[in-house]
């Protein structure tokens, strides 16, 4: 990782939190990227959001993507994790409005739009949220979102 005055830099801090969240180390994520200097990065405000999130702390995730999209509003990844989140509290509506931001930002065929949909279609089918990874493994596709 690269250092800055003896100290890890910021973007060192982003790649190894997102490194454990991505590999399900929540907890060590949320320690990671909590010692960011910038605490207005929408990618650290992300994962901190994806991570607490996961962890069952929905409500807590929600701040930090709320937070994500005051720094950025076009940051469609927190808009992707937003909707999830909505999709864990029951709220449709909410979700597919997320779907419908990301739509005006980077279309149909982004992979936010594309996993996001597919969760839409899971919560639809009657399977309630999932995991992203139980999307595409159950077959869920974009259209169903609709």
């Amino acid at each position: 990782m690269a250092q800055q005055s003896g100290m890890l830099d910021d973007e060192s801090i982003y790649e190894a939190g997102r490194e454990l969240a991505v590999a399900k180390r929540y907890g060590e994520a949320i320690t990671v990227l909590s010692l960011a200097t910038d605490k207005t990065d929408p990618r650290i405000l992300n994962y901190l959001g994806f991570s607490h999130r996961m962890q069952g702390r929905v409500l807590v995730g929600l701040g930090y993507y709320q937070e994500a999209l005051i720094q950025d509003p076009g940051y469609v990844p927190a808009r992707e994790y937003m909707g999830e989140a909505y999709l864990q509290l029951g709220d449709l509506g909410a979700a597919r409005e997320q779907l419908g931001e990301i739509s005006l930002r980077c279309g149909t065929t982004c992979s936010e739009y594309s996993r996001l949909s597919a969760q839409i279609g899971l919560f639809l089918k009657g399977g309630g949220w999932s995991p992203p990874e139980a999307a595409s493994a159950l077959g869920a596709s974009p259209e169903d979102a609709l």
